[in-house]
């Protein structure tokens, strides 16, 4: 999960909120692990979601 949204966004997970990381691990799970829905949701984030402000350098 954490190495998808890296991929994809060319960000740490963790630069979006502490708890990310398990709302889209749980979305992936409810989605039946259905990866196109996964990318989709790591699009969006990274779209609409600014930064945390901790993350930043």
């Amino acid at each position: 999960m954490e190495a998808a949204f890296e991929y994809f966004v060319k960000q740490p997970i963790g630069a979006y909120g502490p708890d990310k990381l398990s709302e889209l691990t749980e979305r992936f799970r409810t989605s039946g692990f259905k990866v196109r829905d996964l990318i989709v949701w790591i699009a969006v984030t990274a779209a609409t979601e600014p930064i945390s402000k901790h993350q930043e350098t």
